[in-house]
């Protein structure tokens, strides 16, 4: 991933859809560790195919379960972080 771009910039580079960051991070997650804000500099991210994860992000109800991801991920990195 080139420096300074965010999960959700590839997302939207490769979705288009800043929501689908949620599976770039979940295929990484080894990589990246529990903070998805804490990319390391120079990681190499692999992207996930939508197949993979069954993701579509044409499809409303696939970026209504993003949002939900989004939203458990954002809430366990704040617990970690307080």
């Amino acid at each position: 991933m080139p420096p300074g771009e965010s999960l959700i910039d590839q997302a939207v580079k490769y979705y288009g859809d800043k929501l689908m960051w949620v599976y770039i991070y979940e295929h990484n997650k080894d990589l990246i560790g529990d903070n998805p804000d804490k990319v390391p500099l120079g990681a190499d991210i692999r992207l996930p195919s939508q197949k993979m994860y069954g993701f579509d992000p044409n499809n409303p109800a696939s970026v209504e379960k993003a949002r939900q991801k989004q939203t458990e991920l954002l809430q366990l990195n704040q617990k970690l972080n307080q």
